[in-house]
Formats: C-alpha cells, sequence, structure tokens
C-alpha cells in the first residue's frame, strides 16, 4: 500500500471516529422514577405525560424508541407538548405512583390494562388517560404521524381544561 493510500485512510478512520463520538448527540428516553415529577412538569407545561411501556426484549419497543422517540426528542418540539417518558418492564422493578406509593412497575401497567408492548399512554397530572392509547406497532411507516396526532389531541384536551 502507497505512502498516500495509508494517509487516505488514516484521514478516513479519524474522520468517521470524530463525526460518530465526539460531534454525535446522544439522547435517551427518561424512565420514570416517581410520577409525581413528571405530574409537576406537565401540570408546569399543561401538557400531558407520553408514557412509553416497553420491555427489553420487545423489537418494536427499540425501534419505536430509536426511530420516532429519541428524534422527536432531538428535534426540540415536544418540550411544551409532551413530558417523554418510558416505563421499562423488563428493567424497573418500582415506581412511584401518582399518589407517592410505591408500586411493582408490572402492577402500575396493569392498572391501565396494559399487555403489549409498546404501549403508548396519554396521561394528566393525575394519572387519567387524555386520549386513547396507541397499542402496538401496526406500520412504522404511519407511527410517527399518528403518535404525533395523538399526542396534539391530548395537548388541547389538556389546555382545553384550564
Amino acid at each position: 500500500m502507497s505512502p498516500n493510500a495509508i494517509y487516505s485512510v488514516a484521514i478516513l478512520l479519524l474522520t468517521s471516529f470524530f463525526s460518530s463520538s465526539l460531534f454525535s448527540t446522544e439522547v435517551w428516553v427518561r424512565e420514570i422514577r416517581d410520577l409525581r415529577i413528571e405530574a409537576k412538569l406537565s401540570a408546569e407545561r399543561s401538557a400531558p405525560i407520553l408514557l412509553m411501556i416497553a420491555a427489553d426484549h420487545c423489537p418494536y419497543c427499540t425501534l419505536v424508541e430509536e426511530d420516532i422517540i429519541k428524534p422527536m426528542l432531538i428535534s426540540g418540539d415536544y418540550v411544551n407538548k409532551a413530558v417523554i417518558r418510558k416505563l421499562d418492564l423488563d428493567t424497573q422493578s418500582s415506581v412511584i405512583d401518582f399518589d407517592g406509593n410505591r408500586v411493582d412497575s408490572r402492577a402500575f401497567a396493569g392498572r391501565y390494562d396494559v399487555d403489549v408492548t409498546p404501549t403508548m399512554l396519554f396521561l394528566d397530572g393525575n394519572g387519567r388517560q387524555v386520549v386513547k392509547r396507541m397499542v402496538g406497532v401496526t406500520t412504522i411507516d404511519y407511527y410517527g404521524y399518528y403518535l404525533d396526532e395523538a399526542i396534539d389531541r391530548a395537548l388541547g384536551k389538556m389546555r382545553k381544561t384550564e
């Protein structure tokens, strides 16, 4: 390999390393710990809590999180439209509910009759569902659109009741 070829490969590798590690935006969907905190944010913003109920073993959950939810968070367009959080049934053993009680994560999901992941709940600060939930993934091509529409409906209902 010629010195110019080695130099070119080295530059390509360094450019790839720097562009992927130093300049990438790492974002994650915050997992709920204490729903009273989310309720307070919801009240301050007059915005619904978008709670994604997920499981580690669920490939559709990963797909929705990576391709839909994370880009929503990166965009910044949803800061005042929804408090976006996740409840992972496989990794979280318990949460503090809206009343301040510690409850098993699966039992909490059971309160909302969640038995399929991913399920998107649209909740107000008291834990009441504001609009119809989204259950599962039928087609990822339209999922973002349907999620956006549901957020807008929930936001409208919450701001109408002020």
